[in-house]
């Protein structure tokens, strides 16, 4: 509260606050009062209630797939940690979410320590930025740091690599905030995005076992959307039945119609057999 009340006596985030909710239909102003003073956590990070509410969705999100895949603790990183304020936001946003969703969280803030770095070159915009702007106090920022937090201090290209070898795929990666404002420190940043798969939380998708519906294995049980006819799970977005129309062609299951890669006449059929490539240009269709 008192981070809140603090940030609240700046003129900017007044207006900020100002020009998002007037620009809402009233009725939503009047609902948003409404989940403001009665609402769950849950429905104020919907309704973008909570402070930096780009970081509330992206942790909520990260908890709720987290959880549906029985993963009990999930990595959070900040990029340009600077004061601090961004990197002690996300540690009250993930700490409230643990106690909705039960999901643990490992709060990782990246940063040189010292302000900001001398430019590389034209692309870094150097007549935006100076070396040594948005430094930190790192005692007192790893103080009021609490224990699930840590900082990873020191140039990018040099922490990044280490950082996500050496992360356990028990604690995947499930949100990552980058604001470090240099088109070089980006580059480096989002090389942590580059590892094997498993150093990543996963998406909630329809998977358990797996039905083979005509030529494309399709994963099946958890979604409840639709129930194939012999009685297994299927997702109806992925199901394919032999009537159906090939992806990208507006031919119809018989017939010839136009390829609309060169606009050539070949049957259904021959595209089919043509391992979904044009016969006459070889373009792919999309699956």
């Amino acid at each position: 509260m008192g981070y809140l009340l603090q940030k609240l006596q700046h003129k900017d985030v007044w207006e900020r606050i100002l020009r998002e909710r007037l620009t809402e239909p009233l009725h939503l102003n009047c609902l948003s009062l409404l989940v403001w003073a009665l609402g769950s956590y849950r429905a104020k990070i919907a309704f973008d209630l909570v402070v930096r509410q780009w970081n509330a969705y992206g942790i909520l999100k990260a908890a709720d797939h987290a959880k549906a895949l029985g993963i009990r603790r999930v990595s959070v990183v900040e990029f340009g940690v600077a004061a601090g304020a961004g990197l002690m936001n996300m540690a009250e946003i993930a700490r409230r979410v643990t106690r909705m969703t039960g999901v643990q969280f490992s709060l990782y803030g990246f940063d040189t320590g010292q302000g900001m770095p001398a430019p590389t070159d034209y692309r870094d915009h150097p007549d935006l930025y100076q070396q040594g702007e948005c430094g930190m106090d790192v005692v007192a920022l790893r103080k009021a740091l609490p224990a699930n937090a840590q900082l990873v201090l020191g140039d990018l290209s040099d922490t990044v690599g280490p950082f996500i070898r050496s992360l356990s795929p028990r604690e995947p990666i499930g949100y990552v905030s980058v604001d470090v404002d240099y088109y070089s420190s980006t580059v480096s940043a989002l090389r942590l995005l580059t590892a094997h798969p498993e150093k990543y939380c996963p998406s909630r998708s329809c998977s358990s076992t797996t039905s083979t519906t005509s030529d494309i294995r399709v994963p099946a049980a958890s979604c409840s959307r639709s129930r194939s006819s012999i009685g297994r799970t299927s997702c109806a977005r992925s199901r394919r039945t032999a009537s159906s129309r090939i992806p990208g062609c507006s031919a119809g299951p018989t017939g010839s119609s136009t390829c609309t890669a060169c606009t050539c006449s070949i049957t259904h059929i021959a595209r089919r057999a043509a391992a979904k490539r044009c016969p006459r240009c070889g373009s792919r269709t999309p699956t």
